[in-house]
């Protein structure tokens, strides 16, 4: 009886789907405090305009490689959601939508940009530390683009958190309604952006290919001609 349950488990195991991991786009290393925490007309808002460094992941391939590129983030999110404490002084806000974008510096050329909505994004933190994060599933909650990147094959499944370090003042929950600890703050901090299945490089578009494609016709054409 033994040895037949030790072989069925050993059947079924074979058809268990292996669980994805998701794969590092890229990580965004901040050099400024420049995460700014307030209130604005209502709503508790968590923007971002700081100069860093955009690293790509080890299996991303761009013209970068895995070099840091200079870069500026902007990010703008915002909820109308009250805070809440799970116990303690842990805070956490919820239900933030926005978008968010890393130029290279110099070119503006989009390294990385993302939307998303209003179910998966949330802001938690303690004294001087905190994270701001948010996934797909649900579906379509953070979508990806970039000018060096096709994010065509991972739409199941995108993610960034950014880890949030230096409050001045601290995060703490005083329970009042939107003025929990969005209020005149600021923070430094890091993001990581992953995305399952990754990216794949970013191709020329078809009628660019064919413009190139032509011209080299024609250079060869013209070639032939002063041959002869």
């Amino acid at each position: 009886m033994l040895k037949r349950l030790l072989i069925t488990v050993a059947v079924v195991s074979l058809f268990v789907p292996a669980v994805a991991l998701a794969e590092e786009i890229g990580i965004f290393t901040d050099t400024s405090n420049d995460y700014d925490l307030n209130v604005s007309g209502g709503h508790d808002v968590f923007s971002i305009n700081a100069n860093g460094y955009f690293t790509f992941g080890p299996l991303i391939s761009t013209v970068f490689g895995q070099a840091p590129v200079q870069a500026t983030i902007d990010m703008s999110a915002s909820t109308s959601s009250d805070a809440y404490t799970n116990g303690g002084t842990q805070a956490e806000e919820d239900n933030f939508s926005g978008s968010f974008t890393i130029y290279e510096f110099g070119t503006l050329h989009i390294l990385l940009a993302g939307t998303f909505g209003t179910t998966g994004a949330s802001l938690s933190g303690s004294g001087g530390s905190g994270n701001f994060q948010d996934s797909t599933p649900p579906t379509s909650e953070v979508v990806y683009t970039s000018d060096y990147l096709d994010f065509t094959p991972s739409t199941n499944y995108q993610a960034f958190s950014f880890s949030l370090s230096s409050f001045t003042p601290g995060l703490s929950y005083t329970g009042s309604p939107n003025t929990v600890f969005l209020d005149n703050a600021t923070a430094a901090g890091s993001g990581t952006f992953s995305a399952d299945p990754g990216p794949t490089p970013d191709t020329p578009e078809p009628a660019s290919m064919f413009l190139s494609g032509g011209a080299l016709l024609g250079l060869g054409l013209l070639l032939r001609k002063r041959k002869a």
